[in-house]
C-alpha cells in the first residue's frame, strides 16, 4: 500500500468533512474545522513522504496525527455522547477516518519492519 497517497486521500477527506461541516451548519462553529485542523497536517506530511529521505519520518508524524485526532474524537464523544446531529456525524466520520488511518500506519510500518529483517 502506498501510505503517502493514503495519508493525502485521509487528509484531504478530513479537510473536505471539516469545510463542509462548517459550511454545512449554520451553527458556523470553529470546531466544526477539527477534522480539517487535523487533516492538513496529515495532507502535509503525505507530500513530504513523496521525498525518500523524509518519508519515513512523514509518516511517522501523520500516523501520529491521525492517532491524535482519533483520541481527541473519542474523548469529545466521551464528553458529549453519541448522537444523530450534525456533530455527532462529524466524530463518528473523523473516528472512521482517523482510525483506519491509524491502522493502515501500523500495519505499514509492521511490514517495512518485516521486511528489513
Amino acid at each position: 500500500m502506498n501510505m503517502p497517497k493514503t495519508a493525502i486521500a485521509i487528509g484531504t477527506l478530513l479537510v473536505i468533512q471539516g469545510i463542509g461541516f462548517y459550511i454545512g451548519t449554520d451553527s458556523r462553529s470553529v470546531t466544526a474545522l477539527i477534522p480539517a485542523f487535523v487533516g492538513l497536517p496529515i495532507l502535509s506530511m503525505g507530500i513530504l513522504a513523496f521525498k525518500e529521505s523524509a518519508r519515513m519520518h512523514a509518516m511517522h508524524v501523520a500516523a501520529v496525527l491521525g492517532a491524535l485526532g482519533l483520541l481527541a474524537a473519542i474523548g469529545r464523544t466521551a464528553v458529549a455522547g453519541l448522537s444523530l446531529s450534525a456533530y455527532g456525524i462529524s466524530l463518528v466520520i473523523m473516528m472512521l477516518l482517523t482510525g483506519g488511518f491509524v491502522l493502515l500506519c501500523v500495519k505499514s510500518f509492521v511490514g517495512a519492519r518485516r521486511r528489513q529483517h
